[in-house]
């Protein structure tokens, strides 16, 4: 089978480099993770981990000119380029840098990877690579779309999409990170309590959702784990924990809350939580529901149903714990190494030489970049690099009353579901003029 033999894997995902470099390190591969990220607050999570140099057979002096090098934010150079062409074999890069795709695109002669999470509803990668100007872009895809890849973490991704990275896509999952692994079957649910993930609640966002939580499950015992970026006047609030801390907490929390109903993405806690054993409560609708292969008896249709299935596990339903237990496990078993695994051994191995020579890879997938046509300039209008916009400001505004009035014409009300600002807007009024949730029953008392 063929393999590349080293990986310039240029993501910032931290637990998703702690799973998928292990899986690449186990097929023979050598990876050089980025180390180097923009000084900017989108970019705050993002760490450096220099474990994996430890493995690398680069000389010194281009190891260290990589590790100081930012991959995001500025043009890559002909030092750089040439490290990259002469010691790798391949480039993964996620979907969140228009200038990267094009600097790497344009200065690497090897495959490229483009890794694709997933992004919140409506949102697509198209959108971000072609919606804002980035000269260069689309020439350099053109250039090099014969060895790009559009790798989606879930095939849920990919029709949404426009054709200029479908044509190029394929399923590659992911692996939960290997530290979650070492909690597998090690809950207790010792604390009477549920688990809530909301991180940096100061956002606009997070602070809609924690809100939403707070509403419907405040008064029952709770605790809300998440790295702030500044302290939250609540003590249910945990802050940033340390390792051990953080593993107490999944291992005793008798159950997780899981509030998303995205369908293109998944966070990791629910799937980490699912595999120490904890019961996870989540509402339907979203990616968790498709994993979920078994009686989903830890799925709900709203927030109400969920409620009372917290409170039957907070008062000791053993029967109601072990049921969403049982299903969980064929959720588990997709996020095995193992699986992601396969699925990069079967990619590689399209690319091995066959006896004449040929590469089935090759043929594969078309390197015929696309034609776009009218209606989807009119939504991307960078597909044409020749792409005259005179105010982005105006066009943005009026993409959003398109698709504002367009819901609201099909759904028949002035505030329609799937608008993200409408969206935050009927839950706050929901809070505000909706009735307080139905008093808990013996949330605090003894469980049975």
């Amino acid at each position: 089978m063929w393999y590349p033999n080293r990986i310039a894997w240029l993501l910032t995902h931290a637990s998703l480099r702690s799973a998928e470099v292990p899986v690449l390190r186990s097929l023979g591969c050598e990876v050089w993770t980025q180390k180097e990220f923009p000084k900017l607050s989108s970019y705050r999570s993002c760490q450096a981990d220099f474990r994996w140099d430890e493995h690398l057979t680069l000389p010194a002096d281009e190891l260290a000119l990589l590790n100081g090098f930012d991959f995001y934010t500025t043009d890559i150079t002909t030092e750089v380029a040439g490290i990259l062409n002469n010691r790798f074999d391949l480039v993964a890069v996620d979907g969140n840098s228009p200038l990267k795709t094009r600097e790497v695109l344009s200065h690497f002669k090897g495959p490229v990877l483009f890794r694709a999470f997933g992004m919140e509803d409506p949102n697509s990668y198209t959108q971000i690579h072609f919606c804002d100007p980035c000269p260069g872009l689309h020439d350099a895809l053109r250039g090099g779309y014969g060895r790009f890849w559009f790798g989606a973490f879930y095939p849920e991704v990919i029709p949404n999409e426009n054709e200029i990275f479908r044509r190029r896509s394929f399923h590659l999952p992911i692996p939960l990170p290997e530290g979650a692994w070492k909690n597998e079957n090690q809950w207790t649910g010792s604390e009477k309590t549920i688990l809530f993930v909301c991180p940096t609640i100061q956002e606009v966002a997070c602070k809609a959702i924690y809100d939403d939580f707070k509403h419907h499950f405040g008064d029952l015992p709770h605790a809300i784990a998440g790295k702030q970026r500044a302290p939250v006047n609540d003590p249910h609030v945990t802050g940033f924990l340390d390792a051990p801390s953080y593993a107490r907490l999944f291992l005793g929390a008798r159950a997780m809350y899981y509030h998303s109903r995205e369908p293109r993405h998944l966070h990791y806690h629910p799937v980490e939580a699912m595999a120490t054993g904890m019961p996870v409560v989540y509402l339907r609708g979203g990616l968790l529901e498709r994993y979920d292969q078994g009686s989903q008896a830890g799925a709900c249709t709203n927030e109400s149903e969920a409620r009372g299935k917290l409170i039957r596990l907070l008062n000791g339903d053993t029967l109601l714990a072990e049921a969403m237990r049982e299903s969980q496990k064929t959720v588990v078993e997709q996020w095995r190494p193992g699986v992601a695994r396969a699925a990069w051994a079967g990619w590689f191995d399209l690319f091995t030489p066959l006896a004449d020579g040929s590469r089935p890879g090759l043929d594969r997938w078309s390197a015929a970049m696309p034609i776009p046509t009218r209606a989807e300039l009119w939504e991307y209008p960078f597909l044409n690099p020749r792409a005259f916009v005179p105010s982005l400001t105006g066009w943005r505004m009026w993409r959003s009353a398109r698709r504002y009035f367009a819901a609201a014409i099909s759904q028949k009300t002035l505030l329609p579901k799937g608008i993200y600002r409408v969206d935050r807007f009927r839950n706050a009024m929901a809070r505000y003029w909706g009735s307080k949730p139905p008093a808990p029953q013996n949330p605090g008392g003894n469980a049975s």
